[in-house]
């Protein structure tokens, strides 16, 4: 979870900065597995997607605006949906070819 690994990094004394960078060698993304979601509004799974779009995402894309550490993302590649929101709200962002 975003939330709780900006938290700790910034109770940390040890930790000097964060540095965030995708698993993905072409793409920054928040991890959300669209045909997941899409499968979800289709079921009309409400509650479910209230609680992921209104509160999951959003306390994710704002952790490193509450980090008292520097914050610096890689991306290389596209940033896509919530991935670019995080990208925007970090200190530096390393773009590559």
């Amino acid at each position: 979870d975003l939330e709780q690994a900006f938290d700790h990094a910034s109770k940390n004394d040890h930790i000097k900065g964060v540095h965030l960078r995708s698993n993905f060698s072409s793409t920054f993304s928040a991890g959300l597995v669209l045909f997941d979601m899409h499968e979800r509004c289709a079921k009309r799974h409400q509650p479910i997607i209230d609680k992921f779009v209104f509160d999951t995402i959003n306390r994710g894309a704002i952790a490193p605006l509450r980090c008292s550490k520097l914050v610096a993302c890689s991306l290389d590649g596209h940033a896509i949906g919530a991935g670019i929101v995080i990208a925007l709200a970090c200190d530096y962002i390393a773009i590559g070819a």
